[in-house]
């Protein structure tokens, strides 16, 4: 029979007491180390061999590498490539009082970082030839270099000569190995095998001998310290010599490191701290490991290099790790519970179905073995005895006392002698006995029993359903449990009730706990957080109020606070502010899987996939921002010079911002904020990887660039460029007021001629008008009328009035429709050779029977659809007659045709008269060079070209016979088609 269970109240009180005390009295024994992460080519690092490390005044991380200088930002690495070398290893890194850093490659040159590129200082190149010399070490402080060759020392500053301060001149002693600047004291010490030579204001001033060995200096809060790179090692701070461990004692010592006001042993096996007030070593860690430096950013963090396994970060000295001493095997699990035992130890759940108990010294205790490969899901104490997934154990056994059978995803202990049971396939009651049924009133009899496992017991299920996670409410002594689809309570008479969002959505928990004041807190997949207050949903933490992740996994509770595992993050939401804030920006455990946490007042416990790690509450609270810096500006890829004002043409419009952030802790857990303003206000977002901001085409205008870096709910000061794009000539005022009164003149000029245009268009108009009056005249002339009446006059006295009467019904008809023409510029072809045909038959009157005329048409066309201008063939058609046929003895011929040829039609009036020639010897005779109605339509028709979309196009044609004799003329009159 189990005992009643500790309420969370009392458990949660025994956290806070014996937490505290397990935290600081572990700090020293083996049980825990400090976190490091592993930083590697899946990151980028170029190479795993790492010589040298060195941060410089900015907080950039340098790398000397067997493949030459890389750089580290917290996100990119970037190779420094070299002009020219002999070799790529590089190790000694350093910076003068300029900012320029300093190295050397294992081919004994010295390099300068000079923009993009390593370039080899020329002073030391020649002085290294003329001495015939190897670079042993070198130095920068200030403006001043010291020059280390196997027997010189020369000193020389930047621009000037070399100078020599010193020459080893015992031949029975080895050559110069290192040497180190103290810059407080002034002093510059340098070694031999077997002596130490200090000098000041580059004079000699002692000379110590010591033990043979290869020394290699380093400086520890002014104290001069060294270690021997030999088989007996030994390790000397000031004049005090270290105690090795019996680990340490036939290990390679590679360096000893200043880093963070402490002083360490990098080895082939490992990192040691030095503890110089004890004059011993501490604990080490990295064991196995070749370790070659370690230096300290400006964030605190701590960087370790090594000969093989690349680059590892540890953040900070107090976040710690858990090192279980039972095999190497179980280091390497995936941990996924962490509770704290009524016994104050410390329960860890593994992915293959083992928990291991750790005591408040951090020691192994116990490993409890459920026999399952399978995750431990859930951890939970009823007074003495251990609850797990998969069995039962009593607390400090490490046999398990109930078979193999599997309890749920959680379990939660009433105050009727039951567990409720989160199943896979249901949520219900089983008694703490596991045998016969389990106790509850009466009212519970309505729900189904079934059997369960191996033992003589009932299980009474509330549901056929999976549940997720359950919890039982001390104060109103209520069932909740979350299933798959939904939450639901089940009270003292076993009354359901289902419980949702106020949106109507459904409760799905992951994880749900209890606080002080009775509330229930239920970590929900897809809807973030939400807290219950007596069945009612109070209050809701989401994506709104900066959770990294509606879909939640584990929750803890503090007096002050919720602690919340995310899909995406680590989440803290203060009680007191109702914000959230990211609990993880300081802890360098991105990439991390956080499985399960643990809180008390000061301390705050992770179980991961890559271990248990636990830390104070304190350095969540303490935020390094990044250190952002622009590097560059370009327009149309040439840099500008940023100490003056950017003052643009208006083509020099592609900006191209480039920027550097520094960072480490985050990992690059950042993001840039950035705007144009005076382009477009709103703030846009890029991730930690970018590196520049283009702009393409950029309006003339004064812009402001302004970015910041937001880590978490923090910003870094937000940084600015200002530049200028000027406006083109054309865009400026004076040319804006020159092209106005420029554009004033055109169109005064413009209106000058389009009114002299229209003037002569008027002009045009009147002339044409005058044309068609000229044509009217030309067919109503008084030779014509005459002709025409005195026709009548011989009708009538032949007695021939019927021909009379017809006669002049024909000339009626034909002035009728030449007064219809005359105020019109367009006819149809039809009523035009209606008038042709009347004018013709009255001059055949004046003809004997020697006068003979045809008019033709194409078939199938109606002329009434085709217009031309009006009287334009009459006048060519009286020429024929007048002037070629009149004069013409025999038989006279006249012939008009109408075709059409492509898009034009062409009237044809062909006379076999005496042609033009002899017609003008007549006419010349009789004083007339041209006829009036000859003058009239080439005025016309010229006319009509001018001041219509219609080109009238005449061709005469002279017919003449093979002896060149006149056969006659032929007129072609070209018209467009108009329809």
């Amino acid at each position: 029979m189990f005992f009643r269970s500790l309420s969370i109240l009392k458990i949660k009180t025994i956290k806070t007491i014996l937490f505290g005390v397990f935290l600081f009295s572990i700090l020293s024994t083996q049980a825990q180390e400090p976190l490091t992460r592993k930083i590697s080519f899946l990151e980028g690092l170029p190479s795993e061999v790492i010589y040298d490390l060195f941060v410089d005044s900015d907080g950039l991380l340098y790398l000397g590498t067997d493949k030459g200088l890389i750089t580290y930002d917290g996100v990119h690495f970037k190779h420094i490539k070299y002009k020219d070398n002999l070799g790529n290893s590089l190790n000694t890194i350093q910076e003068d009082e300029h900012g320029v850093i300093w190295c050397k490659n294992f081919a004994n040159q010295l390099f300068m970082l000079q923009g993009e590129f390593l370039e080899e200082d020329p002073i030391t190149k020649k002085l290294l030839f003329e001495e015939k010399a190897n670079l042993v070490d070198f130095v920068v402080s200030g403006r001043q270099i010291w020059i280390l060759t196997q027997k010189k020392i020369f000193t020389l500053k930047k621009g000037g000569k070399p100078r020599l301060i010193y020459t080893l001149k015992d031949e029975g002693s080895n050559d110069f190995l290192s040497m180190i600047y103290d810059k407080d004291s002034k002093k510059l010490y340098v070694t031999t095998s077997s002596k130490i030579l200090t000098f000041k204001s580059n004079k000699l001033l002692s000379i110590e001998s010591g033990k043979d060995g290869l020394k290699i200096l380093e400086l520890y809060k002014g104290l001069l310290c060294y270690n021997y790179r030999t088989i007996n090692n030994e390790c000397v701070v000031g004049r005090n010599q270290i105690e090795l461990s019996s680990d340490l004692k036939n290990t390679y010592f590679n360096k000893l490191s200043d880093a963070g006001n402490n002083l360490w042993l990098c080895s082939n096996n490992g990192l040691y701290e030095i503890d110089v007030k004890n004059k011993k070593f501490k604990n080490g860690f990295l064991k196995g490991i070749r370790v070659t430096d370690i230096v300290n950013d400006q964030e605190g963090n701590s960087w370790i290099s090594t000969l093989d396994e690349g680059l590892y970060l540890m953040p900070s000295k107090q976040i710690l790790s858990f090192n279980f001493e039972a095999s190497n095997e179980k280091s390497n699990k995936n941990y996924t519970k962490i509770a704290k035992g009524p016994n104050g130890n410390y329960f860890i759940g593994t992915s293959d179905g083992k928990v291991i108990e750790i005591n408040k010294q951090g020691k192994e205790i116990c490993i409890y073995d459920t026999k399952s490969d399978n995750t431990i899901e859930f951890i939970s104490f009823s007074k003495n005895i251990l609850l797990t997934t998969y069995g039962f154990f009593n607390i400090g056994n490490p046999i398990m006392f109930t078979d193999p059978i599997y309890f749920g995803k959680g379990i939660a202990e009433d105050d009727r002698g039951n567990f409720l049971m989160a199943s896979s396939n249901f949520g219900g009651l089983i008694s703490k006995s596991l045998t016969g049924m389990p106790n509850v009133e009466k009212p519970f009899s309505k729900y189904k029993t079934i059997n369960y496992g191996k033992y003589d017991n009932k299980v009474l299920t509330f549901r056929d359903k999976r549940a997720k996670c359950v919890l039982f409410d001390r104060f109103e002594r209520k069932y909740y449990v979350a299933y798959i689809d939904g939450l639901y309570t089940y009270d003292n008479f076993g009354v359901e009730k289902h419980i949702k969002l106020p949106d109507g959505k459904e409760i799905i928990g992951s994880e749900m706990l209890q606080d002080e004041d009775g509330c229930i807190w239920i970590a929900t997949l897809q809807n973030g957080v939400v807290r219950l207050k007596q069945e009612e949903v109070v209050e809701r933490i989401t994506i709104k109020n900066g959770l990294s992740n509606n879909n939640c996994r584990r929750i803890e509770v503090d007096d002050r606070s919720l602690w919340i595992v995310t899909d995406d993050g680590f989440d803290i939401f203060d009680f007191k502010t109702k914000k959230v804030k990211n609990a993880a920006l300081n802890l360098c455990i991105k990439g991390i899987t956080i499985n399960d946490v643990f809180v008390d007042d000061k301390t705050v416990g992770l179980a991961t996939n890559q271990g248990v790690y636990y830390f104070n509450k304190n350095i969540i609270e303490d935020i390094n921002l990044p250190k952002f810096r622009f590097t560059s500006i370009l327009a149309n890829g040439k840099k500008l010079n940023t100490s003056e004002d950017i003052v643009l043409k208006h083509n020099e419009n592609n900006i191209n911002i480039k920027f550097n952030t520094i960072h480490f802790k985050s990992l690059g857990n950042y993001n840039y904020e950035y705007r144009l303003k005076a382009y477009d206000d709103t703030w846009y977002f890029q991730p930690s990887t970018t590196k520049n901001i283009n702009y393409l085409a950029l309006n003339p205008g004064q812009y402001k660039f302004e970015i910041r870096v937001k880590l978490g709910d923090n910003y870094t000061e937000t940084q600015e460029i200002n530049f200028l794009i000027k406006k083109p000539f054309w865009l400026q005022y004076w040319f804006i007021a020159f092209s106005i009164l420029l554009f004033l003149g055109l169109l005064f000029l413009v209106y000058r001629w389009a009114e002299i245009k229209t003037k002569k268009s008027q002009e045009l108009k009147e002339q044409l008008a005058l044309s068609q009056l000229t044509a009217l005249r030309s067919q109503m002339n008084p030779h014509f009328l005459f002709n025409v009446l005195n026709s009548v006059q011989g009708l009538i006295y032949s007695n021939q009035k019927n021909k009379a009467t017809d006669y002049l019904g024909k000339f009626s008809d034909l002035m009728r429709k030449i007064l219809d023409s005359s105020d019109k510029n367009e006819v149809t072809i039809e009523k035009e050779f209606e008038t042709i045909d009347l004018y013709v038959s009255l001059e055949k009157a004046r003809f004997e029977d020697d006068f003979e005329y045809k008019i033709s048409f194409p078939e199938n066309v109606d002329l009434s659809q085709y217009k031309i201008p009006s009287m334009i063939i009459q006048p060519f058609v009286e020429n024929a007659i007048k002037h070629g046929l009149m004069h013409k003895e025999g038989q006279k011929r006249l012939e008009i045709k109408a075709e059409i040829l492509n898009d034009i039609w062409c009237f044809t009036i062909d006379d076999n008269g005496i042609g033009r020639k002899a017609s003008e010897i007549i006419n010349q005779k009789i004083k007339k060079h041209i006829s009036f109605a000859t003058k009239a339509i080439e005025n016309r028709v010229k006319l009509i070209n001018k001041t219509t979309d219609v080109t009238i196009d005449i061709e005469t044609i002279d017919k003449k016979s093979k002896l060149e004799e006149p056969l006659g003329t032929r007129i072609k009159i070209y018209i467009p088609i108009i329809e």
